[in-house]
């Protein structure tokens, strides 16, 4: 069986223009090759937060589809490409580091899907705020199984050795006057 390839995107980046760093651009100019140096088009790309990576990949890699990690019925199908990731919001590269934290440029096929501009903006996030998932159409179950099973364990663990968090369930967050 194949490994499920997914990323999972808390927020995004809105400060920054990925297209106007030299690095960037001429990377994404080699990947489309001069041919298509035409298609780059700022609206076509996000750069997000992504704090799970499957393994240890060279980009650019292609996805397919987004799902609402929460609301497993809110998702887009569309072609979406990891083009490369700044890891500490300062050095470009394009690989993607298991167990790493990415700021990670994706593209896509048309205008960003307006599911994935509702993340919140970077310094803006909390914990508890909406998180995507992007997989390959064909992984899409799989993977839903295995979040959900990771959830469980999660929640056991946290009833289990942190139980006033586990009862708060978020509702620190409201206390502080972040919800």
């Amino acid at each position: 069986m194949n490994e499920i390839k997914y990323i999972r995107a808390e927020d995004r980046e809105t400060e920054i223009d990925f297209l106007s760093i030299l690095a960037v651009r001429k990377e994404i100019e080699r990947q489309h090759s001069i041919e298509n140096k035409e298609s780059i088009t700022p609206e076509n790309f996000i750069g997000v937060t992504i704090t799970h990576s499957f393994d240890d990949t060279k980009l650019p890699i292609s996805l397919d589809y987004v799902f609402l990690e929460s609301d497993w019925n809110t998702y887009v199908e569309t072609e979406v490409t990891v083009r490369g990731c700044f890891n500490y919001g300062l050095k470009f590269h394009t690989d993607l580091w298991k167990g790493y934290n990415h700021l990670a440029i994706l593209e896509f096929e048309g205008e960003v899907p307006k599911v994935l501009l509702s993340l919140k903006p970077h310094l803006e996030s909390k914990r508890w705020d909406p998180r995507y998932i992007i997989c390959r159409k064909e992984d899409v179950h799989r993977c839903q199984k295995q979040l959900k099973a990771a959830k469980e364990e999660h929640d056991e663990f946290i009833r289990i050795h942190n139980p006033e968090l586990y009862s708060a369930d978020g509702k620190e967050d409201i206390k502080a006057g972040l919800g």
